[in-house]
């Protein structure tokens, strides 16, 4: 099931998010977190639950969402 926001379509299947400008390289847990939000959207999510359903056990820290955002 793909996702369309705005102009941009998030392709769970390819991996992809394309835009107005063509696909847009994502890293992998950034690709996650933009589909954990879209699967979840319009409800709020608490920070330990998006670490929990992007990174599961293997975040190092809690900096890894910011980071994450901002790639987004």
């Amino acid at each position: 099931m793909a996702y369309y926001f705005g102009d941009f379509v998030l392709d769970p299947s390819t991996g992809t998010l394309s835009g107005p400008g063509g696909v847009v390289p994502l890293r992998r847990q950034a690709f996650r977190l933009c589909e954990v939000l879209l699967e979840n959207a319009p409800n709020l999510m608490s920070q330990d639950e998006l670490l929990d359903r992007v990174w599961g056990r293997t975040a190092l820290s809690p900096n890894v969402l910011p980071q994450a955002i901002s790639e987004l």
